[in-house]
């Protein structure tokens, strides 16, 4: 195919169009702001958690809850429908509700289990020996993830985490309704529990007077 002088120029001159829009649309894109979404109250958070300040009682207690989460990490979630959740308390003693913020749809029948997976330190005076149930009403925001190490950042900690947890703000609290479900299974703290060193006096004694019944037997033969 031959081509005349002209379909070259037109070809060119394509070219330099295209060329023209790459340009300016590259220059565009680099000029472009970059906007940073970030909540100033949680300044030097890793993780996104959007809680706003108005869902907390103060600064410190909003920088609280979200580190309580893994990574600092939670995701908001409106309720389209009545849901169930589980709330795990120790006072006051049942059939006594608990209400309370922290709840999540991890269940559990044992204290050792909740502890550990909800990552209740002794100091947060929980011992999950009570299980109720929480129904959160429809067109409240959850705000949901999954239960950081207990001290913050201890990975190495026995209060590991891991159970799904759920926060929601005291107004939300109050439209909530609690129902007492049922004891756990009370076996203490695994992370601080000592298993006692068995008392082998007894034995020691039984040993002892078996040998000098042997001896006795022995001197009379």
């Amino acid at each position: 195919m031959i081509y005349s002088v002209e379909n070259y120029l037109n070809f060119f001159d394509m070219l330099k169009k295209e060329f023209a829009f790459w340009l300016s649309s590259s220059l565009l894109l680099s000029l472009a702001p970059v906007t940073l979404i970030s909540n100033s109250s949680v300044a030097g958070n890793l993780g996104s958690c959007p809680i706003p300040e108005t869902d907390a009682r103060n600064p410190t207690d909003l920088n609280n809850i979200i580190s309580s989460f893994a990574n600092s990490d939670c995701a908001p979630i409106t309720l389209i429908q009545d849901t169930e959740f589980f709330r795990y308390y120790s006072s006051p003693l049942a059939p006594a509700i608990s209400r309370g913020r922290f709840l999540t749809d991890t269940f559990y029948t044992d204290t050792a289990d909740a502890i550990i997976g909800l990552a209740l330190l002794p100091e947060f005076n929980n011992k999950a020996t009570q299980l109720e149930k929480a129904l959160v009403p429809a067109g409240t925001t959850v705000y949901e993830g999954i239960a950081g190490a207990q001290p913050v950042g201890n990975t190495a900690s026995c209060y590991k985490g891991g159970a799904v947890q759920d926060f929601i703000a005291d107004r939300d609290v109050l439209k909530t309704v609690f129902t007492y479900l049922s004891n756990l299974v009370n076996n203490g703290d695994a992370c601080t529990y000592a298993v006692p060193e068995p008392n082998l006096a007894p034995v020691i004694s039984l040993i002892g007077l078996g040998f000098i019944g042997y001896r006795l037997k022995k001197s009379k033969a």
